[in-house]
């Protein structure tokens, strides 16, 4: 076996490694740990269930009238509702903050790639 293939080789096992625990992470320990319970509540599957731990009381959760936008709509207010409704617990606005830094520069790299030259023609430049 060459290098390349050896290189190869411990790259996909280390790729097939972190999907696993991933995987695991993810799926396993949130069916177990209420974590899926509770992002059914956040996203709301009626009105009535609707809460953010910690969060404010008044949880707007009709923003459109559609359905299925205020469904997705609620996913991010779920992330960023510290902003929307105001004042909050400390660790929610720590959280809420810490992923809009995270959304922020997710979308400043994504922005720098597709303005990348080496990007020219394709799906992602601008």
């Amino acid at each position: 076996m060459t290098s390349q293939n050896i290189a190869r080789a411990v790259a996909i096992l280390g790729l097939a490694g972190c999907l696993a625990v991933g995987f695991y992470g993810t799926h396993i320990n949130g069916s177990q740990n209420g974590f899926y319970e509770s992002l059914t509540k956040i996203t709301g599957k009626s009105a009535n269930d609707l809460y953010i731990p910690g969060g404010p009381p008044p949880y707007t959760y009709i923003y459109t009238g559609v359905g299925a936008v205020d469904r997705q709509l609620r996913i991010l207010v779920a992330f960023f509702g510290s902003f929307i409704h105001g004042d909050s617990t400390w660790p929610l606005a720590i959280a809420s903050r810490y992923l809009t830094l995270q959304f922020c520069a997710g979308w400043t790299l994504l922005s720098l790639e597709g303005l990348r030259n080496g990007n020219r023609g394709r799906f992602i430049s601008w």
